[in-house]
């Protein structure tokens, strides 16, 4: 089983966002902050990292610095999520030049696809699909 590490201030988005990756399967972390997702994806190492791209402290922290500058953590694929726009100077930032994002609001099948398009460019599998309820 896969697992996604959510990290988002919003208790909401991070909640809802869980239960439609747990209803398709995967394994689902949590983190409020920046720094429990920090903690949790070098605890844990999970599939797919997603994040909320407009919390206050993922600036102020360098947090994509820090994930990418930790060992297997820096493996890790992310998927990006906001509110509205890309911030251009924010998306300069991106680990790599293929980043995945959504914009909010998204529904069931956008998260989808993104993950799964993530997960098979992680496994160089474009026919990997986690398995639908």
């Amino acid at each position: 089983m896969k697992t996604i590490l959510i990290i988002d201030d919003n208790t909401d988005v991070r909640e809802n966002t869980a239960e439609l990756l747990e209803l398709n399967h995967f394994r689902v972390l949590v983190a409020g902050t920046v720094d429990e997702g920090f903690e949790s994806a070098r605890k844990h190492l999970p599939d797919i990292i997603i994040c909320d791209m407009t919390m206050p402290a993922l600036r102020e922290n360098d947090f994509l610095k820090r994930l990418m500058a930790d060992g297997p953590v820096s493996n890790i694929p992310f998927i990006f999520f906001s509110n509205g726009s890309i911030d251009p100077g924010l998306k300069k930032s991106f680990p790599k030049e293929d980043q995945k994002y959504l914009i909010r609001p998204f529904g069931e099948e956008d998260l989808m696809e993104v993950v799964n398009k993530t997960l098979s460019n992680k496994t160089g599998n474009p026919n990997i699909q986690q398995r639908r309820a």
